[in-house]
Protein backbone atom coordinates (compact mmCIF):
# COMPACT_ATOMS: atom_id res chain seq x y z
CA UNK A 1 0.00 0.00 0.00
CA UNK A 2 2.77 2.45 0.89
CA UNK A 3 4.57 1.82 -2.42
CA UNK A 4 1.29 2.17 -4.33
CA UNK A 5 0.63 5.52 -2.62
CA UNK A 6 4.13 6.69 -3.53
CA UNK A 7 3.82 5.50 -7.15
CA UNK A 8 0.38 7.03 -7.69
CA UNK A 9 0.82 10.31 -5.81
CA UNK A 10 -1.00 13.07 -7.69
CA UNK A 11 -3.11 10.66 -9.74
CA UNK A 12 -6.09 10.60 -7.36
CA UNK A 13 -8.24 13.39 -5.94
CA UNK A 14 -8.01 11.93 -2.43
CA UNK A 15 -6.76 8.93 -0.45
CA UNK A 16 -10.18 7.24 -0.55
CA UNK A 17 -10.01 7.08 -4.37
CA UNK A 18 -6.45 5.72 -4.15
CA UNK A 19 -7.53 3.05 -1.65
CA UNK A 20 -10.44 2.01 -3.89
CA UNK A 21 -8.09 1.69 -6.90
CA UNK A 22 -5.56 -0.27 -4.84
CA UNK A 23 -8.29 -2.67 -3.71
CA UNK A 24 -9.52 -3.15 -7.31
CA UNK A 25 -5.94 -3.80 -8.43
CA UNK A 26 -5.45 -6.47 -5.75
CA UNK A 27 -8.79 -8.07 -6.66
CA UNK A 28 -7.81 -8.17 -10.35
CA UNK A 29 -4.52 -9.82 -9.47
CA UNK A 30 -6.46 -12.65 -7.81
CA UNK A 31 -8.67 -13.23 -10.89
CA UNK A 32 -7.92 -16.35 -12.91
CA UNK A 33 -5.45 -15.79 -15.76
CA UNK A 34 -7.33 -15.24 -19.00
CA UNK A 35 -10.19 -13.40 -17.29
CA UNK A 36 -8.36 -10.33 -16.00
CA UNK A 37 -9.50 -6.85 -17.05
CA UNK A 38 -7.43 -4.11 -18.64
CA UNK A 39 -5.37 -1.98 -16.24
CA UNK A 40 -7.48 1.04 -17.25
CA UNK A 41 -10.35 -0.56 -15.31
CA UNK A 42 -8.51 -0.08 -11.99
CA UNK A 43 -5.77 2.51 -12.63
CA UNK A 44 -6.17 6.14 -13.74
CA UNK A 45 -5.03 6.94 -17.29
CA UNK A 46 -2.61 9.55 -15.94
CA UNK A 47 -0.78 6.81 -13.99
CA UNK A 48 -0.72 4.50 -17.02
CA UNK A 49 0.67 7.28 -19.23
CA UNK A 50 3.33 8.19 -16.68
CA UNK A 51 4.32 4.53 -16.27
CA UNK A 52 4.64 3.93 -20.01
CA UNK A 53 6.68 7.14 -20.41
CA UNK A 54 9.48 5.36 -18.52
CA UNK A 55 9.96 3.22 -21.66
CA UNK A 56 10.25 6.08 -24.18
CA UNK A 57 14.04 5.74 -24.32
CA UNK A 58 13.78 2.04 -25.08
CA UNK A 59 12.69 -1.29 -23.69
CA UNK A 60 14.69 -4.47 -23.24
CA UNK A 61 14.40 -8.05 -22.11
CA UNK A 62 16.57 -11.10 -21.51
CA UNK A 63 16.09 -14.17 -23.71
CA UNK A 64 17.78 -17.55 -24.03
CA UNK A 65 19.72 -17.61 -27.29
CA UNK A 66 18.46 -21.13 -28.04
CA UNK A 67 14.89 -19.79 -28.22
CA UNK A 68 15.89 -17.29 -30.92
CA UNK A 69 17.83 -19.99 -32.77
CA UNK A 70 14.87 -22.38 -32.60
CA UNK A 71 11.92 -20.01 -33.19
CA UNK A 72 13.60 -17.39 -35.37
CA UNK A 73 14.44 -13.72 -35.22
CA UNK A 74 11.71 -12.19 -37.38
CA UNK A 75 9.86 -11.43 -35.26
CA UNK A 76 11.18 -11.96 -31.71
CA UNK A 77 9.07 -12.03 -28.57
CA UNK A 78 5.75 -13.53 -27.65
CA UNK A 79 2.89 -12.73 -29.99
CA UNK A 80 0.43 -12.19 -27.11
CA UNK A 81 2.70 -9.75 -25.29
CA UNK A 82 6.43 -9.82 -24.60
CA UNK A 83 7.30 -8.60 -21.11
CA UNK A 84 9.92 -5.85 -21.13
CA UNK A 85 11.70 -3.53 -18.74
CA UNK A 86 13.00 -0.08 -19.55
CA UNK A 87 16.41 -0.27 -21.20
CA UNK A 88 17.73 2.01 -18.47
CA UNK A 89 16.70 -0.47 -15.76
CA UNK A 90 18.10 -3.45 -17.70
CA UNK A 91 21.38 -1.55 -18.06
CA UNK A 92 21.44 -0.87 -14.30
CA UNK A 93 20.86 -4.58 -13.61
CA UNK A 94 23.66 -5.54 -16.01
CA UNK A 95 26.11 -3.09 -14.43
CA UNK A 96 25.26 -4.17 -10.86
CA UNK A 97 25.48 -7.89 -11.69
CA UNK A 98 28.35 -7.70 -14.19
CA UNK A 99 26.50 -10.40 -16.11
CA UNK A 100 26.30 -12.89 -13.21
CA UNK A 101 23.11 -14.73 -14.16
CA UNK A 102 22.38 -15.79 -10.57
CA UNK A 103 22.33 -12.12 -9.54
CA UNK A 104 20.20 -11.18 -12.56
CA UNK A 105 17.72 -13.95 -11.71
CA UNK A 106 17.49 -12.73 -8.12
CA UNK A 107 17.05 -9.09 -9.10
CA UNK A 108 14.29 -9.89 -11.60
CA UNK A 109 12.52 -12.48 -9.47
CA UNK A 110 13.34 -15.35 -11.84
CA UNK A 111 13.37 -18.73 -10.05
CA UNK A 112 16.94 -19.60 -9.08
CA UNK A 113 18.73 -21.61 -11.74
CA UNK A 114 16.25 -21.03 -14.57
CA UNK A 115 18.71 -18.98 -16.61
CA UNK A 116 22.05 -20.18 -15.23
CA UNK A 117 24.02 -22.36 -17.60
CA UNK A 118 22.21 -21.00 -20.68
CA UNK A 119 23.59 -18.54 -23.17
CA UNK A 120 21.39 -15.50 -22.66
CA UNK A 121 21.05 -12.41 -24.85
CA UNK A 122 19.52 -8.99 -24.38
CA UNK A 123 16.96 -7.78 -26.87
CA UNK A 124 16.87 -3.98 -26.97
CA UNK A 125 13.85 -2.34 -28.60
CA UNK A 126 14.65 1.21 -29.65
CA UNK A 127 11.04 2.37 -30.19
CA UNK A 128 8.71 0.24 -28.05
CA UNK A 129 5.81 2.57 -28.91
CA UNK A 130 6.02 1.20 -32.47
CA UNK A 131 5.18 -2.31 -31.22
CA UNK A 132 2.14 -1.46 -29.09
CA UNK A 133 3.77 -0.67 -25.73
CA UNK A 134 1.17 -1.18 -23.01
CA UNK A 135 0.67 -2.26 -19.44
CA UNK A 136 0.32 -5.99 -18.90
CA UNK A 137 -3.11 -7.40 -18.12
CA UNK A 138 -1.74 -10.58 -16.56
CA UNK A 139 -3.48 -12.64 -19.26
CA UNK A 140 -0.28 -12.89 -21.31
CA UNK A 141 1.23 -16.35 -21.73
CA UNK A 142 4.40 -15.13 -20.02
CA UNK A 143 2.55 -14.01 -16.88
CA UNK A 144 3.17 -16.47 -14.06
CA UNK A 145 2.00 -16.75 -10.46
CA UNK A 146 4.39 -13.93 -9.49
CA UNK A 147 2.68 -11.42 -11.82
CA UNK A 148 1.57 -8.23 -10.09
CA UNK A 149 -1.05 -5.81 -11.37
CA UNK A 150 0.19 -2.25 -11.73
CA UNK A 151 3.29 -2.56 -13.93
CA UNK A 152 5.98 -3.73 -11.51
CA UNK A 153 7.95 -6.90 -10.96
CA UNK A 154 7.84 -8.38 -7.44
CA UNK A 155 11.35 -6.91 -7.00
CA UNK A 156 10.11 -3.39 -7.84
CA UNK A 157 11.40 -2.96 -11.39
CA UNK A 158 9.01 -1.48 -13.95
CA UNK A 159 7.51 -3.74 -16.59
CA UNK A 160 5.27 -3.43 -19.61
CA UNK A 161 4.50 -5.56 -22.66
CA UNK A 162 4.92 -5.12 -26.41
CA UNK A 163 3.82 -7.07 -29.47
CA UNK A 164 6.35 -9.33 -31.20
CA UNK A 165 9.18 -7.19 -32.58
CA UNK A 166 9.99 -7.41 -36.31
CA UNK A 167 13.54 -7.63 -37.63
CA UNK A 168 14.99 -4.12 -37.77
CA UNK A 169 13.03 -3.03 -34.69
CA UNK A 170 15.45 -4.48 -32.16
CA UNK A 171 19.10 -5.08 -31.44
CA UNK A 172 20.29 -8.48 -30.17
CA UNK A 173 23.34 -8.41 -27.89
CA UNK A 174 25.26 -11.02 -25.96
CA UNK A 175 25.42 -10.33 -22.22
CA UNK A 176 29.02 -9.12 -22.65
CA UNK A 177 28.01 -6.76 -25.48
CA UNK A 178 25.04 -5.51 -23.45
CA UNK A 179 27.28 -4.75 -20.46
CA UNK A 180 29.66 -2.80 -22.70
CA UNK A 181 26.73 -0.90 -24.21
CA UNK A 182 25.41 -0.15 -20.71
CA UNK A 183 28.84 1.11 -19.61
CA UNK A 184 29.05 3.37 -22.68
CA UNK A 185 25.54 4.77 -22.06
CA UNK A 186 26.33 5.25 -18.37
CA UNK A 187 29.56 7.13 -19.17
CA UNK A 188 27.80 9.38 -21.70
CA UNK A 189 25.19 10.26 -19.03
CA UNK A 190 27.87 11.49 -16.62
Amino acid sequence: WNQFQKDTKGHFANSAEAAKSFQRMKEEQAVEKGLRKAPSSYLPQSYIDQHLAKFESGASYFAPKWALDEFGRDPVGRTDGQFVMSTQQVNEVLLRSNGDMSLIEKELGIPEGDWQGQEMVVIEIMSPQDVNLRMATGNEEGANELWLAGGHLPTGHDEAVVDAIPKGGYKEMSITEAIESAKNKNESDI
